[in-house]
């Protein structure tokens, strides 16, 4: 066969030139992992939040992988917002075309916990004593933190969570239970604010009135129900 010629031969010009870097230096790197972790996380939770509204999941496998992610998801927020690499995760979700994920905003931004912490998933009946008395503590001891004067955000979603996530497992707990609502707007109002943020006086007045509204109500069905 005749020879090549010379340039099929030769390397070009252009393939000498080394590929310029993802990033500058280790922050630079640093910067572009969370994010990217940030994009994955909000990814995963709108796939895991259909699969729940298909059926394609357990309630008790949902509600921990969901856990997880907005565990996560509250982490990595936290940490691009103290290094003014994002002004919010809104933000980011807008300049990314991520915002057509409705489940994953109403989740992330908005619920900030699993859907099965807001709506009843009751448990057997033979673990109702045990949720009964898991209940009761939960109000009990969010009174009393917000009676000792704690009001920051981060020092009392927490126990409101502790009170959804126990009284929703109540079997045959009404669907219309007095204080759910309530219960339920002050957890997705905490989580809508910022871990050091604080109630107002008056938020914490009405929080602990709804509070002692659930736990009468509580009491009082409890008497009906062993009457």
């Amino acid at each position: 066969p005749p020879p090549l010629p010379a340039s099929f031969l030769t390397v070009s010009p252009m393939a000498e030139q080394p590929v310029p870097p993802l990033y500058a230096d280790r922050f630079e790197r640093d910067k572009l992992d969370d994010l990217a972790e940030l994009y994955s996380i909000i990814k995963t939770t709108e796939h895991l939040e259909r699969a729940y509204m298909k059926d394609a999941i357990e309630d008790s496998s949902y509600t921990a992988e969901c856990s997880k992610l907005i565990a996560k998801f509250k982490n990595i927020e936290r940490t691009l917002i103290a290094g003014k690499i994002i002004v919010s995760a809104e933000a980011f979700m807008n300049e990314y075309n991520l915002d057509s994920l409705r489940t994953a905003k109403e989740c992330l931004l908005r619920r900030g916990v699993p859907i099965t912490t807001l709506y009843r998933t009751p448990v057997g009946e033979s673990d109702s004593g045990a949720a009964i008395a898991e209940t009761t503590s939960a109000i009990i001891t969010a009174l009393d933190l917000l009676n000792l004067g704690n009001s920051a955000v981060d020092e009392v979603q927490p126990s409101i969570k502790e009170v959804m996530d126990s009284i929703t497992k109540v079997p045959h707990l009404p669907a219309e239970f007095p204080g759910l609502v309530s219960m339920r707007d002050w957890l997705e109002k905490l989580n809508s604010m910022r871990a050091a943020e604080v109630l107002e006086e008056a938020q914490v007045r009405q929080l602990i009135f709804d509070l002692n509204v659930v736990y009468s109500s509580f009491m009082d069905w409890l008497k009906k129900k062993g009457s």
